[in-house]
């Protein structure tokens, strides 16, 4: 069984713990399905496993050097947002952007009977006014021979509000898990 959990937490400058929510994501999108299945058949042919970009646009033909996909090493992004739609299988992008952060590293746990993957980002507000983030993302690059992609795979709007102060930060990690 996989599973995946979301943790958000919000610190003023000085680390304070303002609040900490964890929800049960259940967000596996169509992109995260296609590249498992990928990634199982040990390479992702755009005829077999078509994933879509940000703007929606599938890679599913191209020149004979544009078949085969490979992640891009260290390219996990989480991305933060203020979009109220529920999340479907097919969603490809966020729906309402307020920052994105690169994931400087995974952590991986195992804790037998399960094992599981963390990503993680601090990002803080600076805009002046406060956000009201409603919305998660995980996302990753995908590069095919001439171009590259960012595939969303797990989106997640959990059904209330995570404020956060101008100055403040907000930490998002997500964690995949699987139970043998």
């Amino acid at each position: 069984m996989v599973k995946a959990k979301l943790t958000v937490k919000v610190r003023t400058p000085q680390g304070k713990l303002v609040c900490k929510r964890t929800y049960k994501a259940h967000s596996f999108l169509r992109n995260f399905l296609r590249l498992l299945g990928g990634l199982i058949a040990s390479h992702i042919m755009v005829s077999n496993w078509a994933l879509l970009n940000t703007a929606g646009v599938s890679k599913d033909a191209g020149a004979a050097n544009d078949d085969q996909a490979n992640l891009a090493t260290g390219n996990i992004y989480i991305y933060i947002g203020n979009g109220t739609t529920a999340p479907t299988i097919t969603d490809y992008k966020i729906e309402s952007q307020l920052k994105v952060a690169a994931v400087a590293a995974s952590q991986e746990v195992e804790d037998d009977p399960n094992y599981s993957v963390k990503w993680a980002v601090a990002i803080q507000n600076t805009t002046g006014s406060p956000w009201a983030v409603t919305e998660y993302v995980l996302a990753c690059n995908v590069v095919w021979a001439n171009s590259t992609i960012i595939a969303v795979l797990l989106r997640d709007v959990p059904g209330n509000t995570v404020n956060v102060a101008d100055g403040e930060f907000i930490e998002v990690e997500y964690e995949l898990i699987t139970t043998v």
